[in-house]
């Protein structure tokens, strides 16, 4: 009868009754109320229900082995804001709960050990979790097993396994599971996270893969992530109306919806201001990219974490850098920001690679002199990973077509830096230093 009061089961819900019935049904032994009482308060975190006296009752509940008691503790200690965040608790309850196949707390375990969160990476062991997860119907863990087989994280890279677990993710947006407990077991339903995402990835992989090309399949499934309020599908959408269908006024309106949520989209409406002749306003856009660039981008709370967009938004920052010098340099303006441009050309890269999990080193050194060529660098920086001599020719021809000349640039680097400096970089000693002479 608390159930039905506290959810409001074919009655107006009444908490104030819900809490009473369920505080007598623990008086009568009953332990499931335990866990029942723990969430009421949880979900209805105010003045009289606090954070703490849900945790006192969902404790009790985990005591006396109930897995779905321990898998919300374990959601609070590993996320919830209310609470300082304690990893070596959250994984505690959610192995416990994991006991009982909780598919919610294996998905949990695979994402600690896949982001290092309260324990050492582990690829292998993040797999593990998120395939019996997956076994479980748990859609989320599609879209993680689909990534790694993507990117070869824990598994031998397999684009036909990723996009199998993709298209698994993309089938539904709503999913039931089962979960069981001490007195039986009940269907939950649960909102795909990773729904559009995994519709995203399908239009990228049938648009950029050559082996599995089909452009019409890659536009639909992004069209999918476009129309659904998917700020990087709609930010991918307008660039296909943008460079494909010649359909400007559609690039702007996916470019703008994009932007409210997902700051690259500022760098296409810049590009497309600049193609339209509105230098002013093209200017305005770079300059909103740049200061944006580092912020973390979020889709329904989650943290959109992609190999590919994060290289892609490093190399357009240098871009927009020598997007905007070429600008001031032709109308001879703005010195200072020039240097302040070339400078951040040259070391937001650096700090973004130093703080990457290196598997190989990347040593160079700058003195000022004729022979550096900061086009070549870019082209070179490991981060940007263009180890094909097609892909390096094709942006050198991109960012000369595009008026970014080497030797103007070069200039003003030199300008930077008017005294002699040699710059040394070693990346897997996390080495970066300055000689003044």
């Amino acid at each position: 009868m608390g159930c039905i009061y506290r959810d409001g089961l074919g009655v107006a819900k009444d908490l104030l009754r819900a809490e009473d019935l369920f505080q007598k049904a623990i008086d009568m032994g009953f332990s499931e109320s335990y866990y029942n009482l723990g969430k009421l308060y949880y979900e209805n975190l105010n003045e009289k229900y606090c954070i703490s006296r849900a945790i006192h009752y969902l404790e009790i509940a985990a005591e006396q082995n109930h897995p779905l008691a321990s898998m919300l503790l374990g959601k609070i200690y590993y996320e919830d804001i209310n609470v300082q965040k304690d990893y070596k608790k959250a994984k505690k309850y959610f192995m416990k709960s994991s006991l009982c196949k909780n598919p919610i707390s294996l998905f949990y375990l695979g994402k600690m050990y896949d982001e290092g969160i309260g324990i050492d990476r582990n690829y292998t062991k993040s797999n593990d979790y998120f395939l019996l997860a997956s076994k479980e119907n748990h859609f989320d863990s599609y879209f993680y097993l689909a990534n790694h087989y993507e990117k070869g994280c824990g598994f031998e890279k397999d684009i036909t396994k990723a996009m199998e677990h993709y298209l698994k993710c993309a089938g539904m947006q709503k999913y039931q599971l089962i979960l069981n407990f001490k007195e039986g077991y009940k269907f939950e339903t649960y909102q795909n996270e990773f729904y559009y995402q995994s519709n995203n990835n399908l239009g990228l992989i049938y648009l950029l893969n050559e082996k599995y090309q089909d452009i019409q399949k890659g536009k639909e499934y992004l069209k999918i992530a476009a129309y659904n309020e998917y700020p990087y599908g709609q930010n991918n959408w307008g660039i296909i109306c943008h460079y494909f269908l010649k359909d400007l006024n559609e690039a702007n309106y996916f470019y703008k919806k994009a932007s409210k949520h997902f700051f690259l989209a500022e760098f296409n409406l810049g590009r497309l201001s600049e193609l339209q002749g509105d230098f002013d306003k093209s200017i305005e856009h770079y300059s909103n990219f740049l200061k944006l660039n580092d912020e973390k981008l979020y889709f329904r709370k989650q943290i959109i974490d992609d190999e590919r967009l994060n290289s892609s938004i490093a190399f357009i920052d240098i871009y927009t850098c020598l997007k905007l010098c070429q600008i001031f340099l032709t109308e001879n303006l703005k010195e200072d920001i020039i240097q302040k441009l070339i400078i951040r050309t040259i070391f937001h890269p650096i700090v973004k690679y130093l703080f990457l999990p290196l598997q190989e080193s990347y040593h160079f050194s700058y003195q000022n002199s004729n022979d550096f060529s900061l086009i070549d660098f870019i082209l070179q920086f490991p981060l940007f990973n263009l180890n094909c001599k097609n892909k390096k020719q094709s942006l050198l021809s991109f960012l000369t077509l595009d008026g970014i000349r080497s030797s103007s640039i070069n200039d003003s680097l030199k300008a930077s830096f008017p005294i002699v400096i040699i710059l040394e970089f070693d990346s897997k000693a996390k080495i970066l230093s300055f000689l003044h002479l």
